[in-house]
C-alpha cells in the first residue's frame, strides 16, 4: 500500500494537514490537527476513531484533485 498526497496545506514543518490516496484500493486517508477542545459538542468519538481538523483549502483541493472512482 502507497499514500498519494492529494493535496496538503502550506505550513512551516514538513508536518502539515493532508489529504492522501490509497493506491491499492482508493481509500482515503486525512492528516491533520487532533481536535482536543472539549467545547466542541461531536458527541463521543468511538475507540479506534479520531477527529481532525483540517482547513478548508485542503478539503476543497483535495475534492477537486481525486481521481474518478475505478468502474467495477
Amino acid at each position: 500500500m502507497r499514500l498519494v498526497p492529494v493535496a496538503s496545506a502550506s505550513c512551516a514543518s514538513a508536518n502539515c494537514p493532508t489529504v492522501y490516496v490509497n493506491d491499492e484500493d482508493e481509500d482515503i486517508f486525512v492528516q491533520g490537527y487532533a481536535v482536543v477542545d472539549q467545547r466542541i459538542p461531536t458527541g463521543e468519538v468511538p475507540p479506534g476513531e479520531a477527529l481532525v481538523r483540517i482547513p478548508r483549502s485542503v478539503f476543497l483541493a483535495a475534492a477537486r484533485g481525486l481521481p474518478a472512482p475505478a468502474q467495477a
